[in-house]
């Protein structure tokens, strides 16, 4: 009996714990994902700019047994994006965004250098930078994540044929400057042949 007590009493403690948590959970939940539609169920509801709703096999090819998708095909002569608008007005102070990239075995960057802004032509994948809109960076891809005219990139790069996970930290002093305004999330290819294939978009606190 002096065994079995506090067994009893540790496993009493424990079921109310995990009550408590749960009721805890259900009072003040955990702050929701940004985004909408991120696993493409609803197609590319809530999306806008150049993307298709498309599904990609496990062998880089589209065919409908394939895991949802959005494709961003490349231009020839210009930039494209694939974009939301986020409802986060005076908060967060900082965003973490994160997004697995699939380029298509064609694909290719342009390497006509008037494509891209002669300001950001040597920035590197891998880096972040705080700059104006409009930038055509001479990168596989990148994050755009602000509003009006203050803008953070994260630039990647993509190895065809292969998922790579890209993440972005989007701290101050970015948000102070549009406290009041709504951000804007872009996901960018660059002129080039081929596409872009991205899923498991996120952006949290």
């Amino acid at each position: 009996m002096g065994n079995d007590y506090p067994y009893f009493m540790r496993s009493f403690h424990l079921r109310w714990l995990a009550a408590l948590i749960l009721v805890g959970a259900w009072i003040f939940p955990l702050r929701a994902e940004y985004l909408k539609n991120t696993d493409f169920k609803n197609s590319i509801a809530g999306w806008h700019g150049d993307g298709q709703a498309a599904f990609l096999m496990p062998d880089g090819t589209e065919g409908p047994d394939g895991v949802p998708v959005i494709k961003i095909p490349l231009s020839h002569n210009n930039s494209r994006i694939v974009c939301q608008e986020l409802d986060t007005h005076k908060e967060p102070s900082a965003m973490t965004i994160k997004v697995d990239v699939f380029a298509s075995a064609d694909f290719k960057r342009s390497k006509n250098k008037e494509s891209y802004n002669a300001d950001t032509f040597n920035w590197k994948p891998g880096d972040n930078y705080l700059w104006s809109d409009g930038v055509v960076l001479n990168v596989d891809f990148w994050i755009r994540c602000g509003s009006g005219f203050y803008w953070w990139y994260k630039l990647g790069e993509i190895k065809p044929g292969t998922w790579t996970t890209l993440i972005g930290r989007f701290d101050k002093p970015f948000f102070k400057t549009s406290e009041h305004e709504n951000r804007t999330v872009g996901f960018c290819v660059p002129p080039g042949e081929g596409a872009i294939y991205i899923k498991n978009p996120s952006v949290v606190p």
